[in-house]
């Protein structure tokens, strides 16, 4: 059977692991601020589509103006 010394001492130990557990977590600094957007590959597949969609307007404008001539 457990005494209510059991209980104490428990009870003790646990907080005194909490507490330690917390100084813990907050020994740690903040995490470093973000430093920009990184670019992959999807920003280069829609330039270059942007780019192809561009030149394909263009050609099409110079052959309306060639064929009105």
């Amino acid at each position: 059977m457990k005494t209510k010394k059991h209980y104490i001492v428990s009870g003790l130990m646990f907080i005194a692991f909490v507490i330690l557990g917390a100084s813990e977590a907050f020994a740690q600094g903040p995490p470093p601020p973000p430093t920009g957007v990184p670019l992959d590959g999807g920003m280069t597949i829609l330039g270059g589509i942007a780019a192809g969609y561009g030149i394909k307007k263009i050609r099409e404008a110079k052959n309306k103006k060639n064929q009105e001539l």
